[in-house]
């Protein structure tokens, strides 16, 4: 995997990508969003997860849409 495929800046690239709109979304628009991150596979063991996966990458999602740009801003 790229470096930059791995980077908070390739998930806002990734969520321009996708089409989502700059202001709210709408009902459609969050369920057609929680569909996508739904579709991830899941990479971890399942022994010590505590969160699913699709609720992770929806707090990452909100945070660099948010102005998050690193990790450590995304985990803040």
């Amino acid at each position: 995997m790229p470096a930059s495929s791995s980077s908070p800046s390739a998930l806002l690239d990734a969520v321009a990508e996708a089409g989502l709109p700059p202001e709210s979304l709408g009902a459609a628009e969050s369920i057609g969003l929680l569909q996508a991150l739904s579709a991830v596979p899941d990479p971890r063991e399942a022994r010590g997860r505590r969160h699913g996966l699709q609720s992770i990458l929806l707090l990452a999602v909100g945070a660099v849409l948010a102005g998050a740009r690193s990790y450590a801003a995304i985990v803040q």
